[in-house]
């Protein structure tokens, strides 16, 4: 027989029983919830597909090859107008410096998405302990 619960307290009586998973099973474990979210939503940014740049910085860099072997043509060139080769030697300025910056950033969003899986088997570990 239970006894007669007070008036200012909360009486919490649980039906279901408990169960205990045998040794043998397959093991379990419990994290909260706004781990799990965390964890989720970082697992959905790295299972994005991360920009990569290669194809644009090999095409601006073979462009300023180009024109680098078009620029030596027209340098030795006679009777062409004065304005064409410093148009030449812009391209191969403008063109090198955009692929310069391309490579800059695609190792840089390479690391980030390095640090980013790190990040994600950081919290893994940590919940394993």
């Amino acid at each position: 027989m239970q006894p007669e619960p007070l008036a200012n307290s909360i009486c919490i009586r649980r039906e279901d029983p408990l169960v205990v998973p045998p040794q043998n099973s397959d093991c379990r474990i419990a994290i909260r919830v706004s781990d799990w979210r965390r964890i989720t939503a970082k697992l959905s940014r790295a299972a994005a597909p991360a920009q990569d740049f290669p194809g644009v910085y090999y095409a601006l860099f073979g462009f300023s090859g180009s024109a680098l072997l078009s620029a030596i043509q027209i340098a030795l060139a006679r009777g062409i107008p004065a304005w064409v080769v410093p148009l030449h030697v812009c391209l191969i300025v403008f063109s090198s410096l955009c692929g310069w910056v391309m490579v800059r950033l695609n190792k840089h969003v390479r690391k980030f998405r390095r640090s980013s899986i790190a990040g994600i088997l950081a919290d893994i570990k940590e919940i394993d302990r």
